[in-house]
């Protein structure tokens, strides 16, 4: 199923192999309620998966990084509109994000599955188009030099994480706007840059 814009009632359907994810609304309206609709303005986050939403820790296996819930549960009713562009097939991405009970937080999933790859800009501007904003309202986050280039490719300002492992040198050469090295900093650092930041200033270790 292509990704479509979403209205309240909200049944969010993601392609799982045959299988339809309907994901219902009230997970979205609790959150969003009546501010949830194409062209409301809201900022918008969007996401790399492997190294941004999931990082692989030292037994092999993926996990979120530490605050991620918590952040995400913060900016939902702020509001902000999070979504995710990731080379991983749309099952991989799936199985991941529902593997954490993460799926409900996302507006929509751009794939491998869904058009050109990064750091070609069509994910992030069909994400943008859908959620109904413009790139002055959006930000790119993601771990490797392509989404760095992802983001400034479709005008939008990239935002750089190193808790993967990735070079905040390298990011910064790659065009990010910003790099952080914990989810902490990073809401930070967006809830600045949308002027939603409330409370004490929060170090940016990159």
């Amino acid at each position: 199923m292509a990704l479509r814009p979403v209205s309240i009632p909200i049944f969010h359907c993601l392609k799982q192999g045959k299988r339809l994810l309907s994901v219902p609304d009230f997970q979205y309206n609790g959150r969003w309620g009546r501010h949830f609709r194409a062209g409301c303005g809201m900022p918008l986050v969007v996401f790399d998966l492997e190294g941004t939403i999931f990082v692989r820790g030292q037994d092999g296996r993926y996990a979120a990084p530490e605050g991620l819930r918590a952040c995400l549960d913060a900016w939902a009713p702020s509001p902000v509109l999070c979504a995710i562009a990731t080379r991983a097939s749309r099952r991989r991405a799936l199985v991941a994000l529902n593997s954490q009970n993460l799926t409900a937080y996302f507006l929509a999933l751009m794939t491998a599955d869904d058009g050109p790859s990064k750091p070609h800009p069509f994910g992030l501007e069909r994400v943008m188009a859908e959620a109904g904003t413009r790139p002055d309202e959006t930000v790119m986050v993601g771990d490797t030099d392509d989404d760095m280039i992802f983001g400034r490719n479709a005008g939008v300002l990239p935002i750089g994480v190193t808790w993967s492992g990735a070079s905040s040198t390298a990011l910064t050469h790659a065009g990010a706007g910003a790099v952080v090295g914990s989810v902490q900093a990073l809401r930070h650092q967006v809830e600045t840059h949308f002027g939603l930041a409330r409370g004490p200033e929060v170090s940016h270790d990159a």
